[in-house]
């Protein structure tokens, strides 16, 4: 069976009750060809029913507890198992919602069948090795069920192809409109043309989520090593968020989702270019009907890969990049927010030998990863072995010395950036922590409005994770953090 990685963090997040179903799986279109196994589970009576999961087949029977829970059917677009496979009789039901039949036959096309067995071996040996040693190591995740998640989604971002991640995932807008679609909420979007002097016109794109007419927004980035697309999870947390902390303050809140174009088709500083476009547009729309928003009600944000893209449209405001169209601010930003950003591409870090095998990342691919960003490779399979990247300051954050981060306050009211104590880029935000930090004193800046948080036994994303995990709660400590930087920066 094969997840995407959306789907198995969507998976991680608890039982919730399905009829009994039984799904053969073929290689064959016309399901006579060899049968690859079975996809079973129990009968439920309710959304707090938990059941086991249970693949069979050519890999044997492996039964995993409470790793299933799916907010809607089966089939939908979204949480959908059978996203990767389609259904040979109803085609294609399986991708409009359609209740799928308590059985039925499916095919996996031939020319992908290996990718799936391969992750399924890879995928359940991972499960076991975590569950039976998991009492005896000491170098684990805090919990077991972080232990297992993070151990399979590092299988799987070891082992995964462009190309396969391309068939697997849907781009950020099919998600984004599935996402609406799921939700009962009508998808809101803008289109921005630019022109870059080496690559010519171009366009970028972005997702509302919320009221385009709010009074603060929140300027997205999401993560995914460059080349992945947003989740689904992304958009639950963002809708999340916006609704919370407003309600809180009586202020609207809508979260703007930069569909940036994904390496290696496109390669920075791309990606750059569409965030400065679309940051342009919000504070002056070339559109007469769209709201001009004032600096000071525009924050920046951002996740893991998505945190550097955020980090180098900041380095572009303070020091415009030679290919990229300079945006002239008239008042600061209202401030920037990062959770677990990227801002290394070297493994030299004692953290990424350290928290190796507790975080969700394999270290290994974090300088592969930076080369795709690049342009230096277009495969996720290259060798690290004389692997010479060419970083600056705004590819790689920590390159750039404290001096490059001295005006840094006259741009942006305020800077958050979360960590985790367990996670492989543990030590690079502390070193960025250092340099910013020092810049911004350096440059006369209120040394209380930069604030770095590392929380102990926590991994990558840890926020976004925890809320994915708990169903929704998101409670944990670092989104309280979280939500009293957002109290009080709408406070005035």
């Amino acid at each position: 069976m094969r997840f995407t990685i959306a789907t198995f963090l969507t998976l991680s997040l608890g039982p919730l009750a399905l009829a009994d179903f039984n799904i053969d799986l073929y290689t064959s279109t016309d399901c006579t060809g060899d049968k690859i196994g079975t996809w079973t589970g129990p009968e439920g009576d309710g959304p707090d029913t938990s059941g086991d999961y249970e693949w069979t087949g050519h890999l044997g029977s492996v039964n995993i507890n409470h790793l299933g829970q799916w907010n809607t059917q089966l089939n939908t677009n979204v949480h959908c198992l059978a996203t990767s496979i389609t259904c040979c009789q109803y085609a294609p039901d399986c991708r409009d919602g359609v209740n799928l039949p308590s059985s039925g036959c499916y095919k996996v096309d031939e020319d992908i069948t290996g990718l799936g067995m391969t992750f399924t071996v890879c995928d359940t040996s991972t499960v076991i090795s975590r569950v039976v040693t998991y009492p005896f190591r000491s170098i684990r995740a805090a919990t077991l069920k972080k232990d297992v998640l993070n151990a399979a989604i590092r299988s799987l971002l070891t082992h995964i192809t462009v190309a396969q991640s391309r068939y697997l995932n849907p781009s950020t807008t099919s998600r984004y409109l599935s996402f609406c679609k799921s939700q009962a909420k009508t998808p809101s979007s803008l289109s921005v043309a630019y022109n870059s002097k080496e690559k010519g016109k171009g366009e970028a794109c972005a997702h509302w989520i919320g009221n385009p007419e709010a009074d603060a927004v929140i300027l997205y980035f999401h993560g995914g090593a460059f080349f992945q697309p947003a989740t689904a999870g992304t958009f639950l947390y963002l809708q999340d968020l916006v609704q919370k902390v407003g309600k809180e303050k009586g202020k609207s809140v809508a979260a703007l989702v930069v569909a940036y174009s994904l390496a290696p088709e496109a390669t920075f500083p791309t990606q750059l270019r569409e965030g400065a476009a679309v940051l342009k547009y919000l504070l002056t729309p070339s559109d007469p009907e769209s709201k001009r928003r004032e600096a000071g009600h525009v924050y920046l944000s951002g996740d893991s890969a998505g945190g550097n893209i955020a980090l180098a449209l900041v380095s572009h405001l303070l020091h415009p990049h030679p290919e990229v169209e300079e945006i002239k601010l008239k008042a600061p930003l209202g401030g920037v927010l990062l959770y677990s950003p990227s801002v290394s591409h070297s493994l030299d870090w004692d953290s990424m030998s350290r928290n190796a095998e507790r975080d969700m990342l394999p270290a290994c691919k974090v300088p592969v990863w930076a080369a795709v960003y690049i342009g230096k490779t277009d495969s996720l399979q290259t060798s690290t072995v004389g692997l010479r990247l060419e970083t600056d300051a705004y590819s790689e954050p920590c390159v750039a010395d404290a001096s490059w981060w001295m005006d840094l306050h006259k741009l942006v009211g305020s800077v958050l950036v979360l960590s985790g104590g367990e996670e492989i880029f543990a030590d690079p935000a502390r070193e960025l922590r250092r340099k910013m930090e020092e810049g911004w004193r350096e440059g006369e800046g209120e040394s209380c409005a930069v604030m770095f948080v590392e929380t102990p036994g926590e991994t990558h994303i840890g926020p976004i994770v925890d809320f994915m995990m708990s169903g929704g709660r998101g409670d944990s400590s670092s989104q309280k953090v979280v939500a009293e930087w957002w109290a009080a920066r709408l406070e005035n």
